[in-house]
Order: structure tokens, then C-alpha cells, then sequence
């Protein structure tokens, strides 16, 4: 997504809360930003009074068994470097796998949908009970990973919802000229996205 776009998405998101009431003033002054894991959210105080309201949580987390480069710049599609660190004077000690939840071995996807459950038992414990959770998600091999992403959901509390259409109809993203590494030998895999919705059961 270039930053034009994002800008405009930007724009819509504010224009739509200007329309519900809620002014541009109000989105700052109320905004937390925290930066930790959501695993154990429930017990930081930052967010103690919080507990019971949120109804909606809007999230795309790493994709299983995709490397997709979050602590790194990718120059002309190819080089790779470290330079945000640089500019910051900071060094980055985390491998991959602390980015992705988990890497891209066999091992490390298994990891990654343990890692997802445990996210969302702590989510639940945060948000209001008719909440609803959308995830923007791709995957490396959808057909294997897909039913694990559901599974990890449904054992930490959710079922799967279907606001646009029939049971089983979700709506999937093209995601032109973006450039995946994967374990997956499907390109239509690294190509697309998913959108998925989810309440506490």
C-alpha cells in the first residue's frame, strides 16, 4: 500500500468519525498507544479501566510462515538494511522469528498459532462481549494454514462470523507487487489477503 493511499484511508476513517460524532480532538485526546505484546494485555495497568468496553479490535498480525521484513528497509526490492536502527541510534537484537511469531520452519508456524491463541485469550479478557475482531491475514499456504488460523481462534474463544454474505463467504485482497518470502510454492498463496471476523462464543 503506498502512502497516498494510506493518507486517503486516513482521510475516510475521519470523515466517518466526523459523521458519528466524534471529532479529530477526541480520536487524540483518548488514543493509548502501547507498545508490548498482547499476551497478559489484560493485566497492564494502562488499560485496567478499559476492561469490558472495546467492541471493536481491527488488527492484521504477522502471517504464518511469512517473512515479511518489519525491522528492515528493502531498497529497489533487493537490498536489505538496518538503517532505521542507524538513524535512531539503536541496534536490533531480535531475530526474524520475534517479528513473525515464530519464522518460517515448520517449528516456527507451529509456534506462530500457539502464539496467536494466546493473543487472543488475552484479547478476550479486554474487549466488551458482543466485540467483534477483524484480521487482515495472508498465509503461505493457505489450504493447510487457513483451517490451523481458525482453530487457533475457535480454541482461544471465537467463532467465526460472516457480516458480508453466507457462511464460508470471506473476502480475500489481491495484493499487487508485493514481494513475499515464503516456504509455500503457490504464488496465488503470497498473493492475496483474507478478512476475518470473529466474536467471543
Amino acid at each position: 500500500m503506498d502512502l497516498n493511499r494510506i493518507l486517503l484511508g486516513l482521510e475516510v476513517f475521519l470523515e466517518t468519525c466526523k459523521n458519528a460524532g466524534i471529532t479529530k480532538h477526541n480520536l487524540f485526546v483518548n488514543r493509548r498507544l502501547f507498545n508490548r505484546s498482547s499476551i497478559e494485555l489484560e493485566f497492564d495497568n494502562g488499560i485496567t479501566d478499559l476492561i469490558g468496553s472495546p467492541r471493536l479490535v481491527f488488527t492484521s498480525p504477522p502471517y504464518p510462515g511469512v517473512h515479511v521484513l518489519y525491522n528492515k528497509w528493502q531498497i529497489a526490492s533487493r537490498k536489505e538494511t538496518y538503517l532505521p536502527y542507524y538513524i535512531s541510534g539503536m541496534n536490533d537484537s531480535r531475530p526474524e522469528a520475534y517479528y513473525t511469531m515464530g519464522g518460517r520452519s515448520k517449528s516456527g508456524v507451529v509456534k506462530y498459532f500457539d502464539l496467536i491463541s494466546k493473543s487472543f485469550i488475552s484479547v478476550s479478557k479486554v474487549i466488551h462481549p458482543k466485540a467483534i475482531i477483524a484480521q487482515l491475514v495472508g498465509f503461505s499456504d493457505t489450504r493447510d494454514q487457513l483451517p490451523q488460523y481458525l482453530k487457533a481462534m475457535e480454541n482461544a474463544g471465537y467463532n467465526e462470523i460472516f457480516p458480508f454474505g453466507a457462511s464460508g463467504n470471506r473476502l480475500w485482497r489481491d495484493v499487487p507487487n508485493r514481494k513475499w518470502y515464503t516456504n509455500g510454492h503457490d504464488r496465488w498463496d503470497s498473493s492475496k489477503e483474507v478478512l476475518l471476523f470473529h466474536t467471543l462464543f
